[in-house]
């Protein structure tokens, strides 16, 4: 894959970032309610293929979970093995906050281009080979 293949990927899931860390939210409300339902089932109200359903249920909800998990953890990884502290909040604050480049050169008085460049120049040497055999594994166990 090529490096900017590589970043363009990146850059798509940290677009969602904020939507996997709601659904997770959402899934362990699912979770919750479920494990309520799978409490209160009895041979009366739920037949052995409703109980089994619920058990299905639970186990595709808590798949979908752990894919996020570890799509969010991978993001973290890929950012966190930035070696510059400045680099590394700034491809935060533009990937996963999704604040302009441009708002972030003149909040600290630096070239956009600069900004550009350093950003893409770190995140290709993170994104190597490892990494994105990871991400490939992470997204092969997608529900």
């Amino acid at each position: 894959m090529r490096h900017g293949n590589r970043v363009k990927e990146f850059k798509e899931i940290t677009r969602n970032f904020r939507k996997y860390q709601d659904r997770i939210g959402e899934i362990d409300k699912q979770l919750e309610n479920l494990k309520t339902e799978m409490t209160g089932a009895d041979s009366v109200k739920i037949n052995s293929n409703g109980v089994i359903s619920l058990y299905q249920k639970r186990s595709l909800l808590n798949e979908e979970r752990q894919y996020y998990i570890d799509l969010i953890r991978w993001v973290e990884d890929v950012i966190d093995s930035i070696d510059s502290p400045a680099i590394k909040a700034l491809v935060w604050m533009t990937y996963v906050q999704r604040k302009s480049l441009a708002s972030i050169s003149e909040k600290y008085l630096i070239s956009k281009d600069n900004v550009y460049k350093k950003r893409k120049k770190y995140l290709i040497s993170v994104l190597n080979d490892e990494a994105m055999k990871r991400l490939e594994r992470i997204q092969k166990h997608r529900v």
